[in-house]
């Protein structure tokens, strides 16, 4: 993956940072690279092909299609003996710090938002999460009811950290706020078998602390025990310097992973 490619940048939208204005007049001509950026879902298919699976399955071939003002990306995965296990169309979703979010804040200053876009919209802030599923025996999967992307918006502005908390306890067999939709996907989140290989494969293990814990980006220590299905408090900022701390944690961790994505 190139570490220098920053995908908020796209040209045939005339979307460039160097010209970008963060503030909220700026959502009517946003286009959201998660959906439109070609060179974000090329390159994705590119570094996937090949890949192996933490259960041995194979990504035999994958690609993407573009479907007018949205992409959506294709893995072809076999077993071992190189049998179709299934077809998987997977989406772009962007987990650095919401931009819709900082730029509704009126003290949070515009360089810093430029400086998370300039951080996060490279490879390190893109992750790929299933929405359909179609198997050889014609059974399937479908996104209409709800997926990992569109539903982790519902887990506190966003975040890539508290996602990853709520899924480590579903694999923990603990309450999980997404369970539905983790229960939806079990047949893919099988393939990675557990939560640490499901993190190490997808290279977000700068994400955890020291013991293997999510952490709190912003307090940056061990979420701990928690349960998102009652306690909705994790999910606040307090105050300003809560924002500043989640965002510059958040830059350090994605700066990280790009880096891990190059190499």
């Amino acid at each position: 993956m190139n570490k220098d490619k920053n995908y908020f940048n796209m040209s045939d939208h005339n979307q460039d940072l160097n010209t970008y204005n963060p503030i909220p007049a700026s959502e009517d001509a946003y286009a959201d690279p998660d959906a439109e950026s070609d060179d974000l879902y090329s390159d994705f298919a590119s570094y996937f092909k090949g890949q192996t699976l933490p259960n041995g399955f194979l990504i035999k071939d994958s690609w993407y299609k573009s479907y007018g003002r949205k992409n959506e990306l294709y893995w072809l995965v076999v077993d071992s003996d190189n049998n179709e296990v299934a077809t998987v169309v997977l989406g772009a979703d962007y987990i650095g710090t919401s931009r819709s979010y900082l730029i509704k804040l009126p003290d949070f200053p515009k360089t810093r938002i430029l400086n998370s876009l300039e951080i996060g919209r490279r490879s390190g802030g893109h992750v790929f999460h299933p929405i359909r599923m179609t198997f050889p025996d014609n059974d399937s999967i479908n996104g209409r009811s709800g997926t990992f992307n569109t539903r982790r918006s519902t887990l506190g502005r966003d975040r890539i950290d508290i996602f990853l908390k709520d899924l480590s306890n579903w694999f923990a067999h603990k309450p999980a706020s997404l369970e539905r939709y983790f229960e939806k996907y079990k047949e893919y989140l099988s393939w990675f078998g557990t939560f640490e290989k499901y993190v190490e494969w997808n290279g977000l293990h700068m994400f955890l602390s020291g013991d293997g814990d999510v952490t709190n980006l912003t307090t940056d220590r061990p979420f701990g025990d928690v349960n998102f299905t009652t306690d909705k408090s994790t999910f606040a900022f307090q105050n300003l310097n809560d924002v500043e701390s989640y965002v510059q944690h958040m830059n350090d961790c994605l700066a990280r992973r790009t880096d891990w994505l190059a190499s």
